[in-house]
């Protein structure tokens, strides 16, 4: 009888503390569920202060880097020029010319 009597008073008290939500809670049988309406409100977004400001014309170092290529340009046609009047034999020399004077350039 004691074992009995122990079981349901164990069963009773499992019944009656599962009703509890304080124990529902620790036991993990009850999610908490936010309230959709309790939500804090954030400032709207606002615009940085220097948003108006343009960033550096890019078409500027376009422009730059154009230079020196219209001067290599310069100088493959005058080569090409003088290589197309020269004789076969002299090839090489205008080469060697080509070379430095590209050399020259990025230098």
């Amino acid at each position: 009888m004691n074992n009995k009597n122990l079981f349901i008073i164990v069963l009773l008290l499992i019944f009656g503390l599962s009703s509890c939500t304080s124990v529902k809670k620790t036991l993990g049988l009850e999610k908490d569920v936010p309230n959709e309406f309790l939500i804090e409100k954030r400032d709207p977004l606002t615009l940085p202060p220097d948003y108006n400001i343009l960033p550096p014309d890019s078409n500027a170092k376009i422009n730059e880097n154009k230079e020196p290529t219209s001067s290599l340009k310069s100088i493959f046609d005058k080569s090409l020029g003088s290589q197309k009047k020269s004789s076969s034999a002299n090839v090489p020399s205008n080469t060697r010319s080509i070379e430095n004077d590209i050399l020259k350039q990025i230098k």
